[in-house]
């Protein structure tokens, strides 16, 4: 062991979602690709779930694979010193979002729920007050996100459809009671694509293959929110040179980036009743958009080559070392 380099646990135990999402910080660290991190001798930080926080002696970073920016079982250990950070695939831009109102713990509810007419009775939480401290801890390394799909290479081929959707629009929190608020939300996406002449829509999951075929014909991708505002459509959309319509997610902030000041996907009303206007501005100039689907994809390859997730990986922990 170098004498200078963190070692470095992980403690995962049975959850497999965990490994999921992260599975690649693991074998990279594992395999002696990132600088100043090894999995020899008594670790320093015990990198784990936060159920296994109470097993891990010493200091933690606490991984959480929750679906959007809010922290879940974390928040009950956050506070204590030996709690390093607190890792997600992505946060929000500006903590202080932390603080504010939600719906069924969500931020984005409370953005949907705003818009709903009429509104029904709701479970509207104020924000918690985070300390300053707390709020320095949570973190965002990369989103496994980025690591699905296929690339299109040819961005010149035909693209019979103009807009595409494929995915529920039936949600069940998970005391089987309806998430109202996101129900309403991917059914006003549906029912606007419904008006675009020449798109497809399917209001359900389809076979993955079919699904990239789906994205490699159309021009439009419509990605509305899920539990989460950073959807896999979004990356696996890119990737298949389509140009991402999607409500203002520039509030998020994940690895790699696209949504810092909506460069890389074209924004609608969280209700799309302007969907079809921005769809139809976009068919109309699709040449325009030639460079942006080439620029958009190049970024991806880039962000998300190994050495640079490594590097990206290695100034975390030297952050977290330095406070």
């Amino acid at each position: 062991m170098c004498p200078d380099s963190l070692s470095v646990e992980f403690r995962l135990g049975r959850d497999g979602i965990a490994y999921e999402h992260w599975g690649r910080l693991i074998k990279l660290v594992k395999s002696g690709k990132v600088d100043g991190v090894e999995c020899d001798g008594v670790p320093d930080v015990t990198i784990c779930t936060v159920g296994e926080v109470q097993n891990c002696p010493g200091s933690v970073i606490i991984l959480e694979a929750e679906d959007g920016p809010r922290i879940t079982a974390s928040r009950e250990v956050i506070a204590q010193e030996r709690v390093l950070a607190v890792v997600k695939g992505n946060v929000f831009r500006a903590k202080s979002f932390y603080n504010l109102s939600t719906v069924g713990g969500r931020y984005h509810g409370y953005l949907c729920h705003n818009e709903m007419k009429p509104k029904p009775n709701a479970e509207m939480r104020g924000g918690q007050a985070w300390s300053e401290h707390d709020l320095s801890k949570i973190r965002a390394l990369y989103t496994y996100a980025a690591d699905r799909g296929e690339y299109v290479d040819d961005l010149d081929a035909e693209r019979p459809l103009s807009a595409s959707f494929a995915g529920t629009t039936v949600y069940r929190h998970l005391n089987g009671q309806q998430c109202y608020w996101l129900d309403w939300h991917r059914r006003c996406a549906v029912d606007e694509l419904s008006k675009v002449k020449w798109s497809k829509c399917y209001d359900r999951l389809i076979p993955y293959k079919d699904y990239l075929s789906l994205l490699a014909k159309s021009q439009v991708c419509v990605s509305p929110w899920g539990w989460g505002e950073v959807c896999i459509r979004d990356f696996e959309a890119i990737k298949a040179g389509c140009v991402v319509v999607k409500p203002n997610t520039s509030h998020i902030t994940t690895y790699p980036d696209i949504y810092k000041n909506n460069e890389r996907c074209v924004t609608c009303a969280i209700d799309f009743s302007d969907l079809p206007e921005v769809v139809s501005g976009i068919v109309d100039n699709w040449g325009s958009y030639r460079k942006i689907r080439e620029d958009n994809q190049s970024y991806l390859r880039s962000a998300m080559s190994d050495g640079v997730i490594a590097k990206r990986i290695s100034d975390f922990f030297a952050r977290v070392q330095t406070g």
